[in-house]
């Protein structure tokens, strides 16, 4: 029964933005105070920010306390808020410093966020604008993290022979640079994504994998609690408990309610065998803490409760949850339906139109090199010509004068000629 309660929760990435350099102001300082400091501290600034974001500072540095925002607001599973701050900072970029690649950081974002609200057809709509930039570009670092959020939109949907071939696009584009945070969150996407297929020991082995390229500074209970859930699968009650709650101890640190009720749900699970009390205490707190932020987990747990306590005692309480799992997946019915079929036919549909948008692109250099080497050779059949014609007119002129000179000659011969015979009829006579 246990096992048929464990859900395994499917690891999104969200990009660092890399901050350029900007003038010595007040919202500088304040960047550069954010990113030395853990990303779960973040709250701490939000009057700073909103206040930054209110005055005349450069809309550069708006842009990136907003994506700030955004990040922080995504980690927390607060996917409402966070597209509410990244579409703000995406209608200021229009004369930012690096405006496509901003845009490309924003739309890659924006999908996960999208597919963590089981909105896919916005999700891949913003992922297609994204992967177009990095592959043009050739950028493989971007290219991998496009990869590993369709491997993550393949995972939810439970596609995962897609998955699998998306995270090994992703891992062969990673390699290319072999830059830290992008193969710390590779990693991670091929743990999450053996987990959810039912490797636990692969799944255990990429999530190690991935601490070697991890940030020391930043808190990280997502490990923490995918360990928990890891070792709970394989019957480690110990070792899962202990997880589970460094998952909970470092979210109520920094008041993250989302991971501290996953963390509180796994503690549920791994009592449920053990002592039916605590662990439907532990469920119905993890439910209070999560609350919509999680629906796929909302409902797991309301499944969960109602098909491991029964009897008199919890008679009064159970068609608060009965109704509360229709609910839920009513909603999410209404979107899961037909989204495996539109994601491939809109992934066929978006390799078609990026080989023809790169075959066009082809064609283009191909036409340009034409026009080129057209010009080139028109130049120098135009010198050679125009050198040829040169010469002809020299030697043209040439003969002419010639011509002109021997005329002259004979004319003069001719006088001389003429004044002797005069000269000789005159002596004569």
């Amino acid at each position: 029964m246990r096992k048929t309660c464990i859900t395994y929760l499917a690891i999104f990435f969200l990009l660092s933005f890399n901050s350029e350099s900007y003038s010595q102001s007040t919202s500088y300082l304040l960047i550069q105070k954010i990113q030395k400091d853990s990303e779960w501290n973040l709250p701490n600034y939000f009057d700073r920010i909103d206040k930054a974001i209110a005055s005349n500072t450069k809309k550069s540095d708006k842009v990136e306390l907003l994506l700030f925002k955004s990040k922080y607001y995504g980690s927390v599973e607060q996917f409402d808020k966070a597209l509410t701050s990244i579409k703000f900072a995406e209608r200021l970029i229009d004369n930012s410093f690096n405006k496509d690649s901003l845009k490309a950081l924003i739309n890659l974002r924006k999908a996960g966020y999208y597919a963590r609200m089981n909105n896919f057809s916005n999700a891949y709509q913003e992922w297609v604008k994204s992967n177009n930039y990095y592959t043009i570009q050739r950028n493989y670092d971007g290219m991998s993290y496009t990869q590993q959020v369709l491997g993550v939109f393949f995972t939810q949907l439970k596609q995962f022979q897609h998955a699998k071939k998306a995270f090994n696009r992703a891992r062969r584009y990673a390699m290319v640079n072999k830059t830290q945070k992008v193969l710390h969150d590779l990693y991670n996407g091929f743990s999450g994504y053996w987990g959810n297929a039912g490797n636990l020991d692969s799944s255990l082995y990429y999530l190690q994998l991935s601490e070697q390229y991890e940030s020391l500074k930043d808190l990280n209970f997502r490990k923490d609690y995918n360990k928990g859930v890891i070792y709970l699968n394989k019957g480690d009650l110990s070792n899962a408990r202990l997880y589970f709650q460094e998952c909970v101890n470092k979210a109520e640190s920094v008041n993250c309610d989302g991971y501290m009720g996953v963390g509180v749900y796994g503690l549920a699970i791994s009592y449920l065998d053990e002592d039916y009390n605590k662990s439907f205490k532990l469920m119905k707190k993890a439910l209070d803490l999560i609350q919509n932020n999680n629906p796929d987990l909302s409902i797991n747990i309301c499944e969960c409760i109602l098909s491991s306590f029964s009897g008199e005692e919890y008679a009064a309480i159970l068609p608060f949850f009965e109704n509360r799992k229709k609910l839920l997946k009513l909603e999410r019915e209404k979107i899961d339906e037909a989204q495996v079929g539109k994601l491939l036919l809109m992934t066929s549909s978006s390799n078609e139109s990026l080989l023809s948008a790169q075959n066009e692109l082809e064609r283009r250099k191909e036409h340009e090199h034409k026009q080129k080497l057209f010009i080139l050779i028109s130049l120098i059949l135009g010198l050679s010509l125009s050198l040829i014609l040169g010469i002809i007119i020299y030697y043209y002129r040439k003969g002419i004068k010639s011509q002109r000179n021997l005329h002259q000659e004979y004319e003069n011969q001719k006088q001389i000629l003429t004044h002797s015979l005069l000269t000789i009829t005159s002596h004569n006579a």
